[in-house]
């Protein structure tokens, strides 16, 4: 038998390795209960100034971009420290960074004559991409814009006639959608024609929206020639003016989907306009029917019937010939909006020119200021007279609080008969909306009361119903 004083140094080898991993672990053991201990410092500091880490911080910076542009989304006063990106700079440095290094949240600014660097660091955080605009009135600063027309996008300006002339050498837009035109004073004081401002838009390409507003200039009737009326889909022209300028504009414009006219002042004499890309039309006066047929319109929006046809038999009746003939002529139109008729005669004429209308689904808002329109107009609403009536949307304001109780309970009468009705030929009622201004009064909250509850029943048998209260500002929702 041999004895060994001294182990092999295999078996050495693996002690001496067990022991050094020993070591190791009490090593890592104590340095781990020295990190646990500053982290428990670090918490109990943290805890202690929490007030320094809200929980904002912690959002991700592509979810505060999405909410920065969200809440900029409308233009904001390029001058004002506390709204647009320039708010949100304020807060902290790294919002500041983020709002500086986003274009998009600078592209559209409502711009005031001073101070200009501010301006300046709009236009150089927002490039390359294109902007839009308003200008509250035309001075030193559209040089400034002008410097940068070739991105301009969506505009809206404010100037004289003259003003506008300083556009004239604003050359190329080759990224230009819309422009809005505010003509603020009358043509009297200047000899600049509305062909001249126009000319500046020529060089124009992606123009489609046009609206001009305000008082009219100097030769409302003398079209541009260089202007690019071919390419314009919505055209706003609320200058006071005549039916014959409306048809010489949708003569000019083939390819119009939305046409808004401000006319009411028959033309000398003139062609009927057929036009039959036009979807969406809004005039002040129905005698403009008598020279367009739109084979392809849905929406008709008539604001004003004009007071000469209360005055007037023979015009009352030309109206009412002229809207059955615009209605026969347009098969698709399923929207008719009456906005502040003068006297109740002239709607029910016009109404009843319904009658014969076959129309697939007849949406009727209304919106009176006369009490007599708004109760004449409500018990005319009648299977007979509106055999496609499927929406209804009726909103009634400053009405007298004696007559208001009895119009809440002719309005009733008319959603009922319309949502029980059996007759072959028309259609039921699918959803309603109202809105009325009324101040507090007992009689008029006791009708307005049975009134929701009558409507929650009909809700419940499946009518689509919203009832909205308002007094100035103030719009309460109570079905």
């Amino acid at each position: 038998c041999v004895a060994f004083d001294t182990p092999p140094p295999e078996r050495r080898t693996i002690l001496d390795s067990v022991h050094n991993i020993e070591q190791d672990v009490t090593s890592c053991r104590e340095r781990i209960a020295d990190l646990t201990a500053a982290l428990a410092d670090a918490e109990k500091l943290r805890r202690s100034h929490i007030g320094l880490f809200p929980p904002v911080h912690t959002l991700p910076v592509e979810l505060l971009l999405e909410i920065f542009t969200l809440a900029v989304r409308k233009p904001y006063e390029h001058c004002s420290i506390t709204r647009g990106p320039w708010g949100f700079g304020h807060v902290c440095r790294l919002w500041r960074q983020i709002t500086s290094a986003r274009s998009s949240l600078w592209s559209f600014t409502r711009c005031q004559p001073s101070p200009r660097s501010m301006l300046d660091a709009i236009f150089e955080r927002s490039s390359p991409l294109s902007f839009d605009y308003e200008l509250d009135r035309i001075g030193r600063t559209i040089d400034v814009l002008k410097a940068h027309s070739m991105r301009w996008r969506n505009i809206s300006m404010h100037g004289n006639a003259q003003d506008y002339l300083q556009l004239g050498d604003v050359g190329q837009l080759p990224l230009l959608d819309s422009a809005v035109l505010h003509f603020t004073n009358p043509a009297g004081i200047t000899r600049c024609t509305l062909a001249q401002v126009l000319d500046s838009f020529q060089y124009a390409p992606k123009l489609q929206s046009l609206t001009l507003r305000g008082y009219p200039p100097k030769g409302l009737n003398q079209l541009s020639s260089a202007f690019p009326w071919h390419q314009l889909t919505h055209l706003e022209m609320s200058l006071e003016s005549t039916f014959l300028l409306d048809c010489q504009l949708l003569i000019h414009c083939p390819n119009l989907q939305s046409y808004s006219s401000a006319s009411n002042q028959e033309p000398g004499s003139s062609d009927a306009v057929l036009h039959s890309e036009l979807k969406f039309l809004d005039i002040q006066h129905v005698g403009l029917l008598s020279y367009l047929q739109c084979a392809s319109l849905i929406a008709l929006n008539i604001h004003v019937l004009g007071p000469d046809i209360d005055e007037d038999d023979d015009v009352m009746e030309d109206c009412v010939f002229a809207l059955k003939t615009f209605l026969a002529q347009s098969p698709l139109l399923d929207t008719v909006l009456f906005h502040g008729a003068y006297l109740a005669t002239p709607v029910t004429s016009l109404i009843s020119t319904f009658m014969s209308a076959s129309i697939e689904t007849f949406k009727l808002y209304v919106y009176y200021e006369s009490n007599e329109d708004l109760e004449l107009l409500t018990a005319s609403a009648t299977p007979l007279l509106l055999p496609n009536l499927t929406h209804f949307k009726c909103t009634s304001c400053r009405l007298d609080d004696s007559i208001t109780a009895q119009f809440i309970r002719s309005l009733l009468d008319v959603i009922q008969t319309r949502w029980h009705v059996e007759r072959r030929g028309v259609t039921k009622l699918q959803s309603v909306e109202l809105s009325f201004e009324l101040d507090r009064d007992a009689a008029v909250d006791g009708e307005l009361s049975f009134m929701i509850y009558y409507l929650r029943v009909l809700e419940e048998e499946g009518l689509d119903i919203a009832v909205f209260r308002f007094q100035g500002s103030i719009r309460q929702q109570l079905l």
